[in-house]
């Protein structure tokens, strides 16, 4: 079973938070591929993963090099950072560099404390002499200063660490949105509708209303105009509902697949849904798109909705099933109309 990861950067910035702190306690080195372990652990993402790795520390105070390279080849199958060769070597090295001068910090400081504890103990000796005394004095200062440049050097590296990794945390937004767009439409595609939906359930918090539409006759179009001025209908459709919508506080719009789209209504009503699907019915009804010669305008574009509210309870299927059997009438009622589930 793959490990997932939360699109969420609060989420994931939190699992971060308990994941580094359990690393260091069970002297994990803190490289990309154990920290994708780790990051697991604290997200309960995988059960199997969680009581291995448990099994491992406790056998051994830690989780040796061989152990993690097994569990990562059982369980990361698909790791996100892998399938981005240039974005997994730019942490790669980020972290490698951090590993190296907390390493370098962490020898200097274990250095400093070895002479700070020879020179208490030489001033807690009974028969030393002024000029040991002056010698002590002279080396704790000498070791003060090295262990401030160090510091210093330390937090220098730090600053320059968190500069790659607020670049690297724009990069995988800028990356986020790709994948949760439809290239053509620019707007959510299906994959970012499963994990909204998903999400808006699993919360219970408030009612949301899911509406589903489908353009009529859109294969007609296709096969009279060409495939190109199909997809112009397509991208002028999802201009128009998203102008529609703009004033409905946290919508969410997606292509639900070819010619069917959907929209998540949170914290709405039934009868306000309907009353949205009806206005973006009607702005629909009047849109025009002119080919690329300028010569022809293809007016009547209509659709077809399905309405349905979120019972408290019901499973993600169940609602969808719901709107996709109301928009089912809707066609079958003659089309260009709403239906509510």
């Amino acid at each position: 079973m793959p490990i997932s990861f939360p699109h969420d950067i609060n989420k994931a910035a939190d699992y971060l938070r308990k994941a580094v702190p359990m690393m260091v306690q069970y002297k994990i080195p803190p490289t990309p591929e154990n920290y994708a372990l780790w990051y697991n652990y604290v997200a309960a993402g995988n059960q199997e993963l969680n009581q291995e790795l448990m099994a491992t520390v406790e056998d051994h105070g830690t989780c040796p090099r061989s152990d993690s390279q097994k569990l990562i080849r059982q369980f990361v199958l698909e790791d996100a950072l892998t399938t981005n060769p240039e974005m997994y070597s730019h942490v790669n090295s980020v972290v490698n560099q951090f590993e190296g001068v907390m390493q370098d910090t962490q020898s200097g400081t274990q250095e400093y404390s070895q002479s700070l504890e020879a020179s208490i103990k030489a001033f807690t000796e009974v028969t030393v002499e002024p000029d040991d005394l002056q010698h002590v004095a002279e080396t704790m200062a000498d070791n003060a200063e090295a262990i401030f440049a160090l510091t210093q050097s330390f937090q220098a590296h730090m600053r320059s660490s968190q500069k790659e990794i607020d670049s690297l945390k724009t990069e995988l937004e800028k990356q986020y949105q790709r994948v949760m767009t439809d290239p053509m439409t620019k707007i959510f595609n299906r994959l970012a509708f499963n994990e909204k939906i998903d999400e808006l359930v699993a919360s219970q918090s408030a009612s949301f209303c899911l509406i589903l539409f489908d353009l009529d006759h859109f294969k007609k179009f296709n096969d009279t105009f060409g495939h190109t001025l199909g997809d112009s209908i397509l991208q002028g459709v999802a201009q128009t509902t998203q102008r529609t919508i703009s004033p409905i506080k946290n919508a969410h719009f997606s292509r639900y697949g070819g010619e069917e789209f959907a929209l998540l209504l949170p914290d709405c009503k039934v009868q306000h849904a309907t009353t949205a699907a009806e206005t973006i019915r009607g702005k629909l009804e009047k849109l025009g798109i002119r080919n690329k010669s300028g010569t022809e305008t293809i007016d009547n574009i209509t659709a077809s909705f399905g309405v349905a509210q979120h019972k408290a309870g019901e499973l993600t299927s169940d609602l969808v099933d719901r709107a996709d059997d109301a928009l089912y009438l809707a066609k079958a009622n003659g089309r260009n109309q709403v239906h509510t589930a």
